[in-house]
């Protein structure tokens, strides 16, 4: 894990799932890849990329700083993760996540929130493992999706 540059972004984007660009569809109509990679880059708070074996881009993720007390987590793979990385991504996510919400952190957030695409389990399970599911937003994606609210309080 090491911090995203720009041309890690727009690998990344341009080679998502297509759960994750249905995704980023429904949160963020209209934005080209290359818009959505930018603003991703450009991500006031941490944001990092998960490199394969051989040095190439697998993965973005970061924590959008929203407020002075809340973040929101994102997250965008590719099909070329492994389970291997996503052990690694998960073991350093734990630790962004418990960083953010301890209380001497100069950046510390008092409340964390993710969103999933309604319908997609795989995302909503990981999501479930580490924030409290707060309800659906009905019909808020730029298609009617459905968009699962999660989030976590600092004690």
């Amino acid at each position: 894990m090491r911090e995203l540059t720009l041309s890690d972004a727009l690998a990344v984007v341009r080679d998502m799932r297509l759960e994750d660009r249905a995704c980023v569809a429904a949160m963020n109509p209209g934005l080209t890849d290359e818009q959505f990679a930018v603003n991703r880059w450009q991500t006031h708070g941490p944001a990092w990329v998960i490199d394969d074996d051989h040095g190439a881009p697998v993965a973005i993720g970061g924590v959008s700083f929203q407020t002075d007390w809340l973040g929101v987590f994102w997250f965008v793979a590719t099909p070329r993760m492994r389970p291997k990385h996503w052990k690694n991504t998960i073991r350093n996510l734990d630790t962004v996540l418990a960083r953010a919400q301890e209380k001497g952190n100069p950046y510390f957030k008092r409340r964390l929130e993710a969103y999933t695409l309604g319908g997609w389990e795989e995302a909503a399970r990981f999501a479930a493992s580490r924030f409290e599911f707060e309800g659906t937003k009905r019909g808020a994606g730029a298609n009617g999706e459905d968009i699962l609210m999660w989030a976590r309080v600092a004690p």
